[in-house]
């Protein structure tokens, strides 16, 4: 859609509301699961023709997950995001990764593919874990998760050096803490381990910050983060349509 390179569960991520689970069907059957779906569809069904092939689709579906209301309100007391100051391009990350998996000869990687398998395996079990509100669970596969991205890709700076130090300031105040995305810089997402409404809680966190801050510029990378705190958006983004006339608004 963007000319990302990917992406399209960030694109439906930033769109749909709650909680979500994306899944992708890539078979010439797609299109016949689509029409047999309509009676009791999952919450999205997009189809996208292939590139390679016209017979090919890829189905991708979007499921979004009912959380118990405490677990919801557990998540919002305590998520909040990090901007590392470092723009990165996941597209970059993107290609390098597929190219580690087309690769033969020496540069290839056999257990890619079977890590790649134990990431989907594994954003099924969080699912599971967040409708029943398991918060160890959730924290233990979150985890799980993030040293299986740095495995997959160990030579394309999943956690730059500026950010392992940041992580490890942050250790002893989060439940967990991750890059988002493709990794390499950009945001990190944090599970504060006290309520971020408690006093001194939120003080905590950005006296942490200031510690990082302090090392950087003692080995002379000075960097500047800042926090913000994120709650679940339970509606999505809202559009509207308006008339024009003569480039005049209606």
């Amino acid at each position: 859609f963007l000319t990302t390179g990917g992406g399209y569960q960030d694109q439906y991520g930033g769109m749909l509301p709650g909680v979500k689970v994306s899944r992708c069907r890539h078979s010439s059957d797609a299109m016949r699961y689509l029409l047999s779906a309509r009676s009791s569809p999952p919450s999205y069904l997009i189809p996208l023709r292939s590139e390679d092939d016209d017979n090919i689709f890829h189905l991708l579906s979007h499921q979004q997950l009912q959380l118990p209301p405490s677990f919801l309100s557990y998540l919002n007391a305590r998520l909040a995001v990090i901007d590392t100051g470092k723009a990165r391009l996941a597209k970059g990350i993107l290609e390098d990764v597929v190219g580690l998996l087309e690769s033969g000869g020496n540069t290839k990687k056999p257990e890619a593919g079977t890590i790649l398998s134990q990431l989907v395996a594994g954003s099924e079990v969080v699912a599971s874990a967040m409708e029943q509100g398991d918060v160890e669970r959730v924290i233990r596969e979150w985890q799980r998760y993030y040293k299986l991205k740095k495995v997959v890709a160990p030579n394309f700076d999943v956690e730059p050096p500026f950010c392992t130090r940041l992580l490890s300031h942050l250790q002893s105040i989060t439940l967990s803490t991750s890059i988002t995305g493709a990794g390499g810089g950009g945001f990190i997402l944090l599970l504060s381990a006290r309520p971020l409404v408690e006093e001194g809680a939120l003080g905590e966190v950005e006296a942490a910050l200031k510690r990082a801050e302090a090392e950087e510029e003692r080995i002379g990378e000075p960097r500047s983060y800042s926090l913000k705190r994120v709650q679940i958006d339970e509606k999505g983004m809202i559009g509207r349509v308006q008339k024009y006339s003569f480039g005049k608004k209606m």
